[in-house]
């Protein structure tokens, strides 16, 4: 009801976060989903991600029974390691980790390219091996946020199945410290081909940074509001299935940035299925924020995008 009044807009998305997650506590549903996705992604990423394997025969509505995945939180195993550092300088874990925390609030310890943020990383590595002879406490955050980019691209474009929510807590770094561990699918989201088609056209045009394109690409998939306004729209649904940088947030916070798009055009309709997939997209660009890596949902989701045009016969030439 509050969402209703205060923020019309978000209505239909909330409700749709609430049907999500009243389906999360059902655990046949849940079980469900963990073998779809587990029979999707292994053939593929079965070196560098685990899904639990379900147990069918031990599971009820109410008691869903898996595979135990042995490892930790990728937050918690950042913070684990960063306290050893901390404590290899000589200084407190909370100093250090409020001084990193600061560098990515200020900017200075954002990295706008995955590619220099693999570079730093082995580096990093090499500094540490040549200071304290190891370097096996590296994260490789990196490595983690392209496999969270790709596997969910893959789901959403190649697998019409995919995970509305890929949160940090639903990400484990198993023992090897390499491979990721994926838990948690009560939130599972089936997309037709028809959508994932028109959605893959959108992608593309985000990745071309072409506004009128993106704007109708983005109204052919149902997003409805009241002026219509191409310049308003590319600029929120950059925000949601691209990027945040300077362009588009032109200095806003989220919620200012959020209230400026409903004041310029109003939102009349929002696909449940296009929310969940922005959704999905704010949510692991975010964990890439968090430590320190900007990314682009589009150019990393585009080569996923064409792949499926090409597939339905929609796209020509060889693979960019």
């Amino acid at each position: 009801m509050f969402t209703s009044f205060a923020l019309p807009w978000a209505a239909e998305n909330m409700n749709a976060i609430e049907k999500l997650f009243r389906s999360e506590f059902d655990y046949l549903l849940e079980l469900s989903n963990m073998q779809a996705i587990r029979a999707n992604l292994l053939p593929r990423w079965g070196q560098s991600v685990k899904v639990p394997k379900a147990y069918p025969d031990l599971s009820t509505q109410r008691v869903l029974c898996m595979e135990l995945l042995d490892g930790e939180k990728v937050v918690d195993a950042v913070q684990r390691r960063m306290r050893i550092l901390a404590e290899h300088e000589g200084r407190s874990p909370e100093a250090y980790e409020k001084e990193q925390l600061e560098a990515f609030r200020t900017g200075k310890g954002v990295t706008d390219s995955l590619w220099l943020a693999r570079w730093k990383t082995r580096a990093w590595r090499c500094w540490r091996w040549l200071r304290w002879g190891d370097a096996h406490e590296v994260v490789d955050l990196p490595h983690i946020i392209d496999t969270m980019m790709a596997v969910h691209g893959e789901q959403v474009f190649l697998d019409g199945v995919f995970n509305a929510d890929p949160h940090p807590g639903n990400i484990l770094l198993l023992r090897d410290g390499r491979t990721l561990g994926l838990i948690d699918f009560g939130q599972v989201k089936e997309l037709p081909l028809d959508f994932r088609i028109r959605l893959a056209k959108l992608v593309i045009a985000l990745a071309q940074q072409d506004e009128a394109k993106v704007a109708q690409m983005e109204r052919d998939l149902g997003m409805r509001t009241r002026h219509s306004r191409d310049d308003v729209r590319y600029r929120v649904c950059s925000f949601w299935l691209d990027r945040d940088t300077d362009d588009i947030m032109q200095g806003m916070n989220l919620h200012d940035f959020m209230a400026w798009g409903e004041s310029e055009d109003p939102v009349l309709e929002f696909p449940e299925e296009l929310y969940l997939v922005y959704r999905c997209s704010v949510m692991i660009r975010s964990l890439a924020l968090a430590f320190g890596i900007r990314l682009s949902t589009a150019q990393h989701w585009r080569p996923h995008a064409e792949e499926l045009l090409r597939r339905q016969g929609l796209l020509s030439g060889a693979k960019s």
